[in-house]
């Protein structure tokens, strides 16, 4: 005969009483949360300095404090959609329409217009490379806090959303560069891309060959083309749960676009941003500015939809080539691309000369996947190189120590002499 056991006679009070306890530390963690945040609060409305409060005024209001003269311009695309562009020169001067060289900075997956300027002033890419002489020009990506207009629809309407960084290459981007090249008189442009900024001009430039006859060169910060070894635990985590594709099936079109718990987290808990970043982005965070995190957190995330994030997913997990954006769906692939598998981007299209900067602790835009878009480049590109940095993906923004700054200066200078 077997060893009996007998259920204890207690066993619901038990249960009960656990649940109790379960419940009173919950609402007590509630409680200090909730104390936690309203102090930050309290210390926030307490700060006077607007320079320290970047997530309370406008970029052209944090540069017109700063003395950095400012232009900002809106245009319509194509398909409807309401883009910011601004513009900004040195330091202490005023704006001057035409002869310095132009260049053109475009920034990442729901980063916001501030991204290049959220380091300390003299190491951030967008005031130091305007003080070096240049007439610099950014554009704000649909979706993100300065270009949430449309001439037909709102950010209430899940149309709005059917977009991703497929659509900035062919609509955004085309309509930005060429106002922007009126407006300097049609003097050939630099380009400077970050993160998703490097996707979308790497998209635009195997798809629109013609513009890069108006162009002088790219230079890629954290480029992500091919990601499929990527190495980010949030983002794999996000695939695994079938995050995009659940979300879209769910209705949910729109990402968050201002998140102050990140904000407060990073400027309070350093354990907290260390934590956050190391998971998404960095693998090695201590190289990043530690005292610049709150203000990068300040402005991100700047807002996209969740099409961005599902077209990222499908080029991690789903295929190693770089590819269009796949509708998971025969027939509407067929009437957009004409083939039941969106077409790859063919990037021996591009013959500028293109320079990659890489960070070795890189988790998104990681130096194996960098190392094939390279071996691509040079396939057909007049000069490819690539610059491997001590950095992440966040380097290039909040970075600790930016000597990749001096490589970009020098850079700049060399292929504008060469195009004079």
């Amino acid at each position: 005969m077997g060893v009996q056991f007998e259920q204890p006679s207690n066993l619901p009070t038990m249960i009960k009483n656990f649940c109790l306890q379960f419940t009173k530390i919950y609402c007590a963690f509630l409680v200090v949360i909730i104390i936690s945040i309203g102090q930050m609060a309290l210390m926030e409305m307490q700060i006077k300095d607007p320079l320290q409060r970047p997530h309370q005024i406008k970029y052209t209001d944090y540069t017109d404090i700063l003395n950095y003269p400012t232009q900002e311009y809106n245009i319509t695309t194509e398909d409807g959609y309401i883009i910011n562009i601004i513009r900004i020169q040195a330091k202490n001067t005023t704006i001057q329409e035409h002869g310095k060289p132009p260049v053109l900075m475009y920034f990442g997956l729901n980063c916001a217009i501030e991204v290049f300027s959220m380091n300390n002033e003299e190491q951030s890419p967008t005031f130091f490379v305007a003080n070096q002489g240049y007439d610099v020009w950014m554009i704000a990506n649909r979706g993100t806090l300065y270009s949430s207009g449309h001439v037909n629809l709102t950010q209430n309407d899940p149309e709005y959303w059917q977009f991703s960084w497929q659509e900035m290459a062919e609509y955004d981007f085309r309509s930005a560069f060429d106002f922007i090249y009126e407006k300097v008189g049609r003097k050939k442009i630099s380009t400077i891309g970050f993160s998703q900024g490097t996707t979308i001009l790497l998209a635009a430039l195997a798809d629109y060959p013609n513009y890069q006859q108006k162009i002088t060169q790219m230079i890629l910060m954290g480029p992500t083309a091919n990601i499929i070894n990527q190495n980010s635990p949030a983002f794999t985590l996000g695939i695994n749960i079938g995050g995009a594709p659940l979300l879209k099936k769910l209705g949910i079109n729109k990402l968050v676009d201002e998140y102050k718990l990140l904000y407060y987290g990073t400027k309070y808990l350093s354990t907290f941003a260390h934590f956050v970043l190391s998971q998404i982005t960095d693998s090695d965070v201590t190289v990043l500015n530690q005292e610049r995190f709150q203000y990068f957190m300040a402005t991100y995330p700047g807002g996209t939809s969740v099409q961005v994030y599902d077209h990222w997913q499908q080029l991690a997990s789903e295929t190693d080539q770089f590819r269009k954006y796949d509708y998971r769906n025969v027939t509407k692939n067929i009437i957009k691309y004409g083939s039941e598998v969106p077409p790859t981007y063919n990037l021996q299209n591009i013959k500028v000369p293109t320079h990659l900067f890489v960070g070795r602790y890189d988790r998104l835009g990681s130096p194996e996947d960098a190392q094939i878009l390279y071996e691509s480049l040079k396939l057909s590109s007049v000069n490819a190189t690539m610059q491997l940095y001590d950095g992440g993906h966040l380097y290039f923004a909040i970075g600790r120590e930016t000597p990749f700054l001096q490589k970009l200066q020098q850079m700049l200078i060399d292929q504008h002499k060469a195009d004079d």
